[in-house]
């Protein structure tokens, strides 16, 4: 690959003959026909507005149409003159993101993005039941897959545009608390198993369940975890399994009553 301020040369060899073509006369037998390479280049126009210095690019398929992707290095931002502050970040469903320091706290809603997957899925569900009455092959088979395929990527396009709305968010508000360390709870695998497991199951319904398995904190976890770390910002993951029920002053595990927690030991209610 050749970079100029203008163009992009990517190498690509071209053969004297159709690759359909050559796999069929590969399967001749006795067939020992060479042909001749040729060393081409495919152009690019180069539109990038940074600093144009990677050592990785490739041409990808994604979203119906050829993509150039590249790496470039982004330094990070020195926060060492900053005094020691911790930010801590809850996920959920209803509310994305609630990060809280010592004295201040910001929520952000993802009602929007809860609603684009659950119609997502209600369509789509719609869709594969109608093809499933088709012939496959057939114009009105066809017609149904391009809706799938548009509906797929529209969807995953506002999803996109909303998580990194999200968490811009988030990192903003902790830059301006000039936050040092940041730990992010970490709720993956809670969708698992919601319908072997006959504990899960009894506490979830299925409309419960659906939502669990749509619930995107997986990509808003990995955002906010390089968004951070490219502010200078110390990233840490824990464990979220009953820290609903753990009491901060002597340890032990409680069950909670409600919204109100009282530990037993110390009688402090929370």
């Amino acid at each position: 690959m050749t970079v100029s301020n203008d163009k992009i040369a990517i190498k690509k060899s071209v053969y004297a003959i159709g690759l359909s073509n050559l796999l069929t006369k590969k399967k001749k037998k006795n067939w020992n026909e060479k042909f001749l390479k040729q060393n081409k280049s495919v152009l690019i126009p180069n539109l990038a507005e940074e600093n144009f210095e990677t050592n990785y690019a490739e041409i990808v398929w994604r979203n119906h149409a050829y993509w150039f992707c590249y790496t470039v290095s982004v330094p990070e931002k020195d926060i060492s003159p900053y005094p020691f502050k911790v930010a801590g970040a809850d996920l959920g469903e209803i509310h994305a993101v609630t990060a809280a320091t010592d004295d201040k706290a910001l929520l952000v809603s993802g009602r929007s993005m809860r609603s684009i997957s659950q119609y997502h899925a209600k369509t789509l569900a719609d869709l594969n039941k109608k093809m499933s009455r088709c012939k496959k092959g057939s114009r009105k088979w066809h017609k149904y897959k391009q809706a799938r395929n548009r509906l797929r990527q529209k969807s995953n396009n506002q999803l996109e545009a909303l998580e990194h709305k999200t968490t811009k968010e988030i990192i903003s508000f902790l830059e301006n608390e000039h936050v040092t360390h940041f730990v992010i709870g970490d709720v993956s695998g809670i969708e698992k198993n919601t319908k072997k497991n006959e504990k899960k199951r009894r506490k979830d319904n299925q409309a419960r369940r659906q939502q669990m398995s749509l619930w995107n904190q997986g990509k808003i976890r990995k955002k906010l975890s390089y968004k951070a770390k490219l502010k200078g910002i110390i990233v840490e993951e824990t464990e979220e399994s009953y820290t609903s029920q753990s009491c901060p002053f002597c340890g032990g595990k409680h069950q909670a009553n409600g919204r109100k927690f009282t530990c037993s030991v110390h009688k402090a209610e929370m």
